[in-house]
């Protein structure tokens, strides 16, 4: 795949993935509207955000699997069409009928393909995206989509997105979702991995794969059980306080593109932000009484939903796409995370009659939330530290052992021949700026010079480099 192409389907896929984002949520909420008029708060709340989150995790364990023994069946355009194709027809069914359980059949129906659409997406995030620009493509992402389902709702009164023109609009950005998949996934080759980075040394061995999906997949279920526990956007406050869902999700998009930015500078900054979870159950608790705090509470319980949902999606995104044989792990992150959202949801509906116990329960939930963020920041820096002497190893090697220029330098050295800089090369190459500086280096040693200047007089008296 030649440069042109890889600039071409970043720009797709980031595209695909707004509007993916866009799309299943929206069209969800359509569905929880219409469900809402069918059933209890109570139980609005439990088939929400319990049942349907748990639906989602088997259509994204299903992709993952099918990924991993099937991917020319699954990673195939006429098969991602066909996919979207069902996902419209039973979410568009899902509001169209009047019986409430025909409501719920295709609700759950739709929701399975939601997940594993879901699938196609994070895979989309973890081999199409470089590394360093993930969690801006995926926040960026997001936080436009959540603006965007608020825009959607505003016609008719802010009632738009119950109403049946609204499919018209989901219908046209289901047709435009499947053109660039189509593209996406009828260019698909194999992407060059990035060579700078912990990942690498994560995704080698079984056993070091194990063991970061055990530690980072504990620490996602932890976090994103502790927000919910202490506030899962409990359908009462939107049936009888009137707070707006649309309005109060838009603020999704401030976590998310703050939580992307900060991780793509320094993932462990990004981590600590989430670590803000921890917090929040508390201060919902001090203010579910108001109506003032109602709207506060979802307001801020979608902020520290965004830097929780980063974190998620990154840390299995990354490690999977710099990896290809272990590609079909990019979902799991999500996967960890709906998880934890279900356990905790389904504690918070039934714990809070009991508010002692509801507070204490929380309580030993953030004490495994800390302690699951402390192992995994060791074990990050475990990582750092043997990435660097890998690193620090293989140059003393190079030096010592073999003179010659790798394939990857002669490409780095021609252009700096010519002249480019190191943000140039490492765009051209489709590498970070940090790979080009290590390979600049390296070209430096093996061939005694200081300089680009000395680089460029030593090449054209035709020194053999």
């Amino acid at each position: 795949m030649n440069i042109s192409s890889k600039r071409n389907n970043s720009i797709l896929a980031g595209l695909f993935i707004g509007i993916l984002i866009l799309l299943a949520p929206s069209a969800f909420i359509s569905w929880y509207y219409r469900a809402a008029m069918l059933y209890s708060s109570f139980w609005l709340d439990f088939l929400a955000e319990v049942v349907v989150y748990l639906i989602h995790i088997i259509g994204m364990l299903l992709f993952s699997q099918m990924l991993k023994k099937r991917k020319s069946f699954v990673w195939n355009k006429r098969t991602f069409i066909y996919v979207l194709s069902l996902w419209f027809l039973f979410s568009f069914a899902s509001v169209a009928v009047d019986v409430g359980f025909l409501v719920l059949i295709f609700g759950l129906l739709a929701s399975i393909i939601t997940g594993f659409i879901f699938g196609y997406y994070l895979t989309v995030l973890s081999d199409l995206i470089p590394l360093g620009k993930r969690g801006t493509v995926f926040g960026g992402a997001g936080a436009l989509s959540s603006i965007g389902t608020y825009l959607i709702s505003l016609p008719m009164n802010g009632s738009f997105l119950m109403q049946p023109g609204v499919w018209i609009l989901y219908f046209s950005l289901t047709i435009l979702v499947g053109v660039c998949g189509w593209i996406l996934l009828g260019n698909s080759e194999e992407s060059e991995a990035i060579e700078d980075s912990r990942f690498v040394e994560i995704s080698r061995g079984n056993e070091s794969i194990l063991t970061y999906i055990i530690i980072s997949g504990l620490t996602i279920v932890f976090l994103s059980m502790v927000g919910n526990i202490g506030f899962y956007f409990p359908s009462a406050d939107i049936t009888e306080a009137g707070v707006n869902l649309q309005f109060s999700r838009a603020f999704y998009s401030i976590g998310l593109l703050v939580a992307g930015l900060i991780h793509d500078h320094r993932m462990k900054a990004g981590l600590i932000l989430s670590s803000t979870t921890i917090l929040f159950p508390f201060v919902s608790l001090l203010l579910e009484e108001h109506l003032t705090g109602s709207l506060m509470i979802w307001i801020l319980a979608y902020i520290v939903l965004g830097f929780v949902s980063v974190s998620r999606v990154l840390l299995m995104v990354n490690p999977a796409g710099e990896n290809k044989k272990i590609l079909f792990l990019a979902p799991m992150g999500f996967v960890f995370g709906r998880l934890g959202e279900s356990i905790g949801t389904t504690l918070g509906i039934l714990l809070t009659p009991y508010r002692l116990i509801h507070i204490s329960v929380t309580a030993l939930v953030c004490v495994a939330s800390m302690l699951s963020l402390f192992f995994l920041f060791d074990y990050l820096i475990r990582k750092d530290l043997e990435w660097q002497r890998k690193r620090e190893d293989a140059v003393s090697h190079t030096e010592e052992d073999s003179p010659e220029v790798s394939p990857r330098e002669q490409q780095v050295l021609k252009m700096l021949l010519s002249g480019k800089t190191n943000k140039e090369i490492a765009m051209e190459l489709y590498i970070s700026e940090n790979t080009v500086k290590y390979h600049v280096k390296n070209i430096y040693k093996k061939t005694g010079c200081t300089s680009r200047k000395e680089l460029i007089q030593l090449y054209y008296k035709g020194k053999n480099l």
